[in-house]
């Protein structure tokens, strides 16, 4: 029999939705408009937790801060989080003409190899390095 998380897992996993739904709500009355909406979907939290996350020894592990830098400039983090949802958007949603959200900052494409794998983990490293 597999295990798949700790029995702290859910409440990290809310917490963490929590602060990015916090973040996009501030985010979305400045240059970003649009951007809570999309953050709010189950959609884009489930596509921004995938980017947040980083595989060892056969799970995943939830890295919040490769979403959210303290280390990042102004707006890098907004422009990070909107680029994620925005591609997702141009490859997946070409109806959806009336969300457009603006990233004056190259896009970060990459996303990590094990997006179908579920989240079971929060790692607990130094966000220092």
């Amino acid at each position: 029999m597999r295990l798949s998380g700790t029995s702290v897992a859910t409440p990290i996993a809310a917490g963490i939705s929590a602060l990015v739904l916090e973040f996009a709500r501030q985010a979305s009355s400045g240059r970003y408009p649009g951007l809570m909406e999309l953050v709010a979907s189950p959609r884009g939290m489930r596509l921004l937790f995938r980017y947040m996350s980083s595989s060892r020894d056969n799970f995943a592990y939830v890295v919040p801060w490769k979403l959210l830098s303290i280390k990042s400039p102004p707006g890098a983090n907004e422009a990070r989080i909107s680029s994620i949802l925005q591609e997702d958007l141009d490859f997946n949603d070409t109806n959806r003409e009336d969300i457009q959200i603006s990233s004056n900052l190259e896009r970060d494409r990459t996303l990590p190899p094990q997006l179908d794998r579920p989240l079971g983990f929060v790692e607990t490293t130094d966000p220092a390095r």
